[in-house]
Order: structure tokens, then C-alpha cells, then sequence
């Protein structure tokens, strides 16, 4: 890859975050869509030392726990009859 592939592709990263706040004006799925092309062009342009060194990051970690903890709760809280499985990961029960 020469140094024109670059120029080229960081042209179109620009461009699509010039045109994001428009989308997010107009659809969420339109701007979910360009939101996750760029990041498909971040993590292509990085390579494997720089992607380890994100994932080893402490906030990287955080977040994941959390993205995983809400995706459990998701998926919990789909049936909305009151059981204890259904309140087993509300955190507001277990801090009082």
C-alpha cells in the first residue's frame, strides 16, 4: 500500500464525518451505518502492536464488562413478568 491509498482513504474518513451530524439529523440507521465504516477504517489502518495496546487498555476493559453486563440484562428482561431472574441484575438491589 502506497502512500496514496492512504491519502484516499482518510479523504473518505473525512468526508463521512462531515456528513454524520447530517445523518444523525435525518436516521439513526444512516448514521449507525457510517459511524460503523469508520470504524472498519480505524481498525484496518492500525496495525497488530497499536490493536493489542487498546485491548490491554483499562477503560477498554470497563467498557466491554459493561457492553457484556447490558447485553445480559437485554436479554433478561425481554419476558417483563416480575421474577427473580428479571431482578437478579438490577444493581439498585444489591448497593442498599
Amino acid at each position: 500500500m502506497n502512500r496514496y491509498d492512504n491519502v484516499n482513504v482518510f479523504f473518505f474518513a473525512e468526508k463521512i464525518i462531515i456528513l454524520l451530524p447530517i445523518a444523525l439529523l435525518f436516521s439513526n440507521l444512516i448514521s449507525e451505518f457510517l459511524i460503523i465504516i469508520l470504524s472498519i477504517i480505524f481498525i484496518t489502518k492500525l496495525d497488530k502492536k497499536q490493536i493489542s495496546k487498546i485491548i490491554s487498555n483499562k477503560i477498554f476493559i470497563c467498557l466491554f464488562v459493561l457492553i457484556i453486563y447490558f447485553l445480559i440484562n437485554y436479554i433478561l428482561n425481554l419476558n417483563k413478568d416480575p421474577d427473580i431472574k428479571r431482578s437478579l441484575f438490577f444493581l439498585d438491589f444489591h448497593f442498599m
